[in-house]
């Protein structure tokens, strides 16, 4: 499968007004910093941070809800949560889909089901901004932001930072992959097998191991799960899994 970064957007600058990000994922937030040197700089920022039909919502919302759909895209399902969408048994909303899916989905602990709700109340808070309705709105809202706090406490995020290096925590499918690619490369140093990891910039397709997928983004490798699961692991950790794998070797 073919990954494709979206192309960056040509951003809007006004003098005075320095816009940047924070986070990563679905904790990535776009802000600005502001010391205008006259009232005509303060008026173009005034016009470019207030434009019709943008708001605060939609400014934080976007990478929550770009993760929760890279998520069920993933996982093989459909994105809109607003539409009916059809099973080999039945008819139903997304939610129900997902459901019938897979025996082994469970409420608030599933991957799919967090990215299904959130998607679900980011769309109820939309509809309640069109109709003036600022207490519902902010109701449902609050409850997208409990939803995002569950989820990335579980890793949910593809962007969570945690980087699975822990004795206890190593990510499975990195440790057979260093295993396989170690036999054949016995002698080659642990760059070598970083740099053999497909990567983004490099606009290569993921690294495929039994359904897992494996691509660098830059000092983090992101490992894909068959269900839509991500976990990441920073560069610094990479190496314990080529040395585990060369001590295997000795066995």
């Amino acid at each position: 499968m073919m990954v494709k970064k979206t192309p960056t957007k040509k951003k809007e600058t006004i003098p005075g007004v320095e816009h940047y990000t924070v986070g990563k994922g679905m904790t990535e937030r776009k802000k600005w910093r502001m010391a205008p040197s006259t009232p005509e700089d303060f008026a173009a920022y005034q016009a470019l941070a207030f434009r019709p039909g943008e708001n605060e919502f939609e400014m934080r919302i976007f990478p929550v809800e770009a993760t929760a759909k890279k998520i069920l895209e993933r996982a093989g399902l459909l994105t809109d949560p607003k539409a009916w969408h059809a099973s080999p048994v039945n008819v139903g909303s997304l939610m129900a889909l997902a459901e019938a899916r897979d025996i082994r989905f469970r409420e608030r602990e599933d991957f799919v089901w967090f990215a299904v709700e959130i998607l679900i109340n980011i769309r109820i808070v939309r509809m309640f901004i069109a109709e003036g309705k600022a207490v519902e709105a902010a109701a449902f809202a609050v409850a997208v932001g409990e939803l995002v706090g569950f989820a990335t406490a579980k890793g949910y995020s593809a962007q969570t930072g945690k980087d699975g290096g822990s004795k206890d925590k190593k990510i499975l499918p990195v440790q057979d992959w260093a295993c396989e690619t170690v036999k054949t490369y016995p002698d080659k140093p642990e760059p070598f097998f970083w740099g053999s990891l497909p990567s983004y910039a490099e606009g290569d397709s993921p690294e495929l191991l039994n359904g897992v997928e494996m691509i660098r983004d830059g000092e983090t490798l992101i490992v894909t799960y068959p269900d839509g699961r991500s976990r990441t692991l920073a560069r610094r950790s990479f190496p314990r899994y080529i040395t585990r794998a060369k001590e295997s070797l000795k066995k």
